[in-house]
């Protein structure tokens, strides 16, 4: 394999001194770097936005059941049914440790949507640098 890593490591510096002699080429790879960086920042981002509106949905659909459970654990102690109580506790356990994860999830979520924006705040000039 040293053939190809010497073939390889020859070729890049080949294009390293062809860039640098071409310095007009040189900016012009480095804004569609930029550019490509920028895009798939924005898509991530907007993948990330979605996922925040799925998981606040989540969120409220498994407090909804929450209240659900709630009110037939009520309604079980109100006829002295403890066997419905205790499945009705369980359930409702399962839905809060869910929504705990939901919610856990949803911030890790809204974490990655600040760092987004961010390195799209950096990016940003940093093309408008090269385009001028």
């Amino acid at each position: 394999m040293g053939l190809w890593d010497d073939l390889e490591q020859f070729l890049e510096s080949r294009l390293e001194q062809f860039l640098q002699a071409n310095p007009q080429i040189q900016v012009y790879v480095l804004l569609e770097q930029v550019r490509d960086e920028e895009t798939q920042a924005q898509n991530r981002l907007t993948s990330f936005r979605q996922e925040e509106q799925d998981l606040y949905q989540q969120i409220l659909d498994t407090a909804q059941q929450i209240q659900k459970w709630a009110a037939r654990k009520q309604k079980a102690q109100a006829a002295g049914r403890s066997d419905l109580v205790q499945a009705a506790q369980q359930q409702e356990a399962q839905l809060l440790t869910q929504g705990n994860q939901l919610w856990s999830r949803k911030n890790e979520v809204l974490t990655q949507i600040q760092q987004h924006e961010e390195l799209l705040k950096k990016l940003i000039p940093r093309r408008q640098e090269l385009e001028v």
